[in-house]
């Protein structure tokens, strides 16, 4: 018989906005990390609430706890609100980085 790998989900957690940690069990996903302080960037132009600093809201944890155990970074677009575009010191250069379009990684890899 021929066995299959265990791809169930474990846990999903919420971190703020479009950031997620996904953990399956033997791989941990962060999707669209936004880590930066609350109140870094200006609010969003043409928005109901244009006024409020984004993030409008702390983190639940330190990025780095946030960071633990994470073996890839997907972005799934490189608006503000999925990817800081600089307060991403925090994620390994070598870790792996998946993004949907040629365009995010080229953004991406001019940030550094």
């Amino acid at each position: 018989m021929k066995m299959v790998p265990d791809i169930r989900l474990r846990t999903i957690q919420q971190i703020r906005n479009a950031t997620v940690k996904i953990d399956y069990p033997d791989r941990t996903f962060l999707v669209d990390p936004f880590l930066a302080k609350k109140g870094t960037y200006p609010g969003f132009l043409d928005t109901f609430h244009s006024e409020l600093r984004n993030p409008t809201v702390e983190l639940p944890l330190p990025a780095k706890d946030i960071m633990s155990g994470v073996d890839a970074v997907i972005v799934t677009r490189t608006y503000l609100d999925h990817w800081d575009g600089g307060d991403h010191k925090f994620i390994p250069k070598a870790m792996p980085l998946f993004v949907q379009r040629e365009a995010d990684a080229q953004v991406i890899r001019g940030q550094g």
